[in-house]
């Protein structure tokens, strides 16, 4: 986890300190502002320096005004913390306020965060919130129910070759499964990223938090996603121009709000980047789920919003056809007019918006078939040979000719 290139910040605390001494081989250089951990640290023959300040007798750790200056001049690529308390409305807390203090500080300058605590820590509020729950990664001897919700992003990089354009930059394709944020569809994803891939595009598929996870984490997931591609670009030979949404159904209105959503400042202040970091290039939404309003598709909603769904404001904001700006990117829509589960109503909608505001913006309105077709074809059918329908398997060309001009 700690690489000898490493610049790790170590939180004052008994569960920060419990890993000191596994850090001994380590050549990673260290900053701490607890004194025991700089002391242990140094007598292992590690690299290690013990930020200034206000000395509290009690935790021996390093708080106040010149610890926090001093904390803002380092950029950190790890940093591990402790906590006394962990829930999802009020993320981590202490109860020391000048501790706190330092905490964020610490945690704000660190490209990636973990906490360390253990399952006792799940549920408990302490006075002061140090970072949001959504932002870090923790560390524990075991998972607590209703603190299971986890993304994963599936990678298919296709690798250049000398013989083939060995600088070769290719649009990549994050794929956002439908499944009414209750479940993430298998026929909304391997088979999709392999029709990008002969097409010669990247494709990644996220499996974000559904139900019982609630708004806005899915939405940071993704975000985060798409700040890991931007930064990994050159490893990957990404094109950071052609970062492409892909969604379906309830993925569909995940996939938009981050379109346009993108720029609101909680979403790089809880992942710590900017906000051009988790912008898309353009989106793909496939019967994608939109309004919260007459054409709802209730459950969806529903399972977004927990008790917030009776919220009549939190509701009209999951409604995207009126979130639309002038920072929405280009987008694709294709939707089925006999759909019976997401009315053909959501994207037509959508559409709607965002020519009224002059975005770039294709539509394909097929006159039959039903929700989730996928592919619309044998590849993605049921057992009984349903979501096939021939009339609606030309839209996966039609997008991939639609992101060459984007």
């Amino acid at each position: 986890m700690i690489g000898d290139n490493d610049f790790v910040y170590l939180d004052a605390g008994t569960s920060v300190g419990y890993m000191v001494e596994f850090l001994a081989e380590k050549r990673a250089a260290f900053v701490t502002n607890a004194v025991a951990h700089a002391q242990r640290l140094a007598a292992q023959g590690n690299r290690v320096l013990l930020i200034g300040g206000e000395l509290k007798s009690s935790t021996e750790a390093v708080v106040g005004a010149q610890a926090i200056e001093l904390l803002r001049k380092y950029h950190f690529t790890k940093g591990f913390f402790g906590t006394n308390g962990i829930t999802k409305e009020e993320g981590f807390t202490t109860p020391d306020v000048g501790e706190a203090q330092v905490k964020q500080t610490a945690v704000q300058q660190c490209q990636k965060s973990y906490i360390l605590a253990d399952s006792t820590k799940f549920g408990n509020i302490s006075a002061v919130t140090f970072a949001p729950f959504s932002g870090s990664v923790i560390l524990t001897e075991e998972t607590v129910d209703g603190y299971k919700e986890t993304a994963d992003l599936y990678t298919y990089f296709l690798d250049n070759s000398i013989e083939m354009h060995i600088n070769r930059k290719r649009p990549v394709v994050v794929i956002c499964p439908g499944g009414g944020y209750a479940m993430t569809s298998d026929r909304e994803a391997e088979p999709i990223a392999m029709q990008y891939l002969v097409r010669g595009y990247h494709a990644v598929i996220l499996r974000y938090s559904v139900e019982p996870a609630r708004y806005p984490l899915a939405l940071l997931q993704l975000a985060k996603s798409v700040a890991f591609l931007r930064k990994n670009a050159a490893e990957f030979h990404i094109d950071t121009n052609k970062i492409v949404l892909q969604g379906f159904s309830a993925g569909g209105h995940l996939a938009a709000s981050l379109g346009v959503f993108w720029k609101k400042d909680f979403i790089a202040q809880t992942l710590g980047v900017t906000s051009d970091m988790v912008k898309p290039n353009g989106m793909i939404l496939s019967y994608p789920v939109i309004t919260s309003g007459e054409f709802a598709h209730t459950g969806s909603f529903e399972c977004l919003l927990g008790e917030d769904y009776n919220d009549l404001d939190k509701r009209k904001e999951q409604s995207l056809e009126f979130q639309v700006s002038r920072d929405t990117p280009p987008t694709f829509l294709w939707h089925t007019v006999t759909d019976d589960c997401v009315p053909v109503e959501n994207s037509l909608l959508f559409f709607n918006a965002l020519r009224k505001l002059e975005i770039p913006v294709e539509m394909h309105l097929y006159p039959v078939g039903g929700h989730g077709l996928s592919l619309a074809n044998e590849e993605t059918s049921n057992e009984d040979g349903g979501c096939v329908q021939k009339e609606c398997q030309s839209w996966i060309e039609l997008a991939c000719k639609w992101m060459q001009n984007i």
